[in-house]
């Protein structure tokens, strides 16, 4: 799930359209094993609506430019975490996680924590770039969340991110011990990319194991960074078996890795070379504009500048040594 742009209008033609019934349906996981499940596809509509008005919200925050918005940055990200919070844990009792779950219901699922963990890191890079105090100033007053001294430091934001990264990394162990790798499109590709990045950078600040915080959900959790990474790792490969712009995330993985100077394991070095061999060859990125056609580029007089399609972008990578 990309971090979408959204209008914050609102048709009043919906004031007049009736509430839309909750219609079962179910949904068998052939050929791939024999669960089965039953769902209200009407009420999954309307919990992605609501995601999607708060994946919006994180888009505000996470674009604010102006002064004010940079002092009240973490009151509004401590609100918005409160409020995703509560979405998650309101979900009706059919939605609520379960490895067992549909494929494309594990998405909603994926994309929470995407939305969670991006809040996390982002805010915890804002305030160590940015001059904000440590402490929130005892005339401020803060009217929806109230934000104790250590919310204005960036560890306790990189901490969380951290710990969500662990738990999103659980949850695509699950999907792949159920599905293996064969049904990915295109429901774990972005918690395995964001996982991965978060966890590459803990990786190389601490060491040893750690024990994520129980208040973000009763769902089970890594203890191991590392190992937490190499899932995520696994699972960003084997999108890319099928999806060319993950193999370019892979790569950029990698890449920063070894800019970072951070020594990864043995198993997660082994996994792009296994991939390789197995699915990946120079034809797979000629039909990558047909699947992923590049809109940012405008056609104009005098042809376009090089390097800007994405085949040519992957070539680019690809030729970098890693």
């Amino acid at each position: 799930m990309g971090l979408m742009k959204a209008s914050s209008s609102i048709d009043r033609r919906l004031a007049i359209v009736p509430f839309m019934p909750d219609r079962l349906f179910s949904w068998t996981a052939r050929p791939f094993g024999f669960a089965s499940a039953r769902y209200r596809g009407n009420v999954l509509f309307r919990e992605r609506c609501m995601l999607t008005r708060l994946t919006h919200d994180l888009n505000q925050l996470l674009f604010t430019e102006d002064g004010d918005g940079m002092r009240s940055l973490v009151p509004a990200a401590l609100s918005l975490r409160e409020r995703l919070y509560d979405w998650y844990e309101g979900l009706t009792s059919d939605l609520k996680y379960d490895m067992r779950l549909p494929a494309f219901l594990h998405e909603i699922h994926c994309e929470y924590f995407c939305v969670r963990m991006t809040l996390a890191s982002t805010t915890g890079a804002r305030l160590k770039s940015q001059n904000i105090p440590s402490e929130p100033r005892s005339s401020e007053r803060h009217n929806d969340a109230e934000a104790d001294a250590e919310h204005f430091k960036a560890a306790y934001w990189s901490s969380e991110a951290a710990d969500l990264a662990l738990k999103a990394a659980k949850i695509l162990e699950n999907y792949r011990s159920v599905y293996g790798l064969k049904v990915v499109l295109p429901f774990i590709f972005q918690a395995a990319t964001t996982a991965s990045f978060i966890l590459l950078d803990h990786c190389s600040r601490e060491t040893g194991p750690r024990r994520p915080n129980d208040e973000l959900h009763s769902i089970e959790a890594f203890e191991e960074p590392r190992s937490g990474l190499e899932e995520s790792f696994r699972c960003l490969l084997g999108v890319a078996t099928q999806v060319s712009i993950a193999r370019g995330a892979a790569l950029m993985v990698l890449k920063t890795a070894k800019i970072m100077k951070v020594e990864l394991p043995a198993s997660v070095m082994r996994l792009p070379r296994t991939v390789a061999e197995i699915a990946w060859g120079t034809r797979n990125d000629r039909s990558l504009s047909s699947s992923y056609p590049n809109y940012a580029l405008v056609a104009a007089k005098g042809g376009r500048p090089e390097g800007l399609t994405m085949e040519e972008l992957l070539d680019k990578w690809s030729n970098l040594s890693i």
